[in-house]
């Protein structure tokens, strides 16, 4: 028999969303903040980084969050409002930056002329990026959470971000910089954020594992369901070795 929720459930129900989309909100501003301060690029000796790689690692981290408590579905939803504000963003300072201006001689200018020239471009990488870099990282991090049921998300999580981090930089960079960079300068951008992001990834593992235990203790209804999952892979398991 059917019996109507308490509101207790329909209250936790709601905490539950309000902490899902307070880590979209999150996920979407460090991306927002990639996308202006990507053109920056800062020197460490032979390595060269572009300041968006501070943050991207991060987001990576968010949305392995996202996926570890909520499941892969939620976490796709996620990356689509990720890359439908990506859109809005790119396609308002793209129109902006073509308006004519009357103070272009001023260094102001200038500044705002280097950062927003490569928005047009950004537009399309971050669109594309975003789609395969993230469901990518998404699905990783959810498939190996299935196949060892459950357990080591500190490690799924630097793994899934590692393997996100470079579908997104092979792609993110070549596109973004096409036309202001040769292929081996941007190569080697790669390679240095590569660097920092994967030294970036083992060092925010742990931190990012207890807070996504923290969230798994608050998160009930919305938290996917293993029992199923493990059931479908001891099915597959059994039936492989009948075979």
């Amino acid at each position: 028999m059917y019996s109507s929720p308490s509101k207790l459930d329909i209250t936790q129900l709601n905490k539950e969303y309000q902490i899902y989309f307070m880590f979209v909100v999150c996920l979407i501003s460090l991306q927002l903040i990639c996308n202006t301060i990507e053109p920056i690029i800062f020197s460490f000796g032979i390595l060269k980084i572009p300041a968006s790689a501070i943050f991207y690692v991060l987001s990576f981290a968010v949305s392995d969050v996202i996926t570890e408590n909520f499941g892969f579905k939620l976490a796709v939803r996620a990356t689509v409002l990720n890359i439908i504000s990506q859109f809005i963003y790119c396609g308002i300072a793209t129109a902006v930056f073509l308006m004519p201006k009357k103070f272009q001689t001023t260094d102001a200018a200038d500044s705002f002329q280097y950062i927003f020239h490569f928005i047009s471009l950004e537009l399309i990488s971050s669109i594309v990026a975003l789609l395969i870099a993230m469901i990518a990282n998404d699905y990783i991090i959810n498939r190996l959470k299935l196949v060892f049921l459950g357990k080591g998300f500190w490690w799924r999580t630097i793994v899934s971000t590692v393997t996100g981090e470079i579908v997104m930089l092979n792609i993110d960079y070549n596109i973004t910089f096409m036309y202001e960079k040769s292929f081996s300068v941007i190569q080697q951008l790669i390679f240095s954020a590569m660097i920092y992001k994967t030294i970036a990834a083992f060092i925010l593992a742990l931190p990012i594992a207890l807070l996504s235990k923290y969230i798994s203790n608050n998160v009930f209804f919305l938290k996917p369901s293993m029992n199923q999952k493990i059931s479908l892979l001891t099915d597959l398991k059994n039936a492989i070795a009948f075979k």
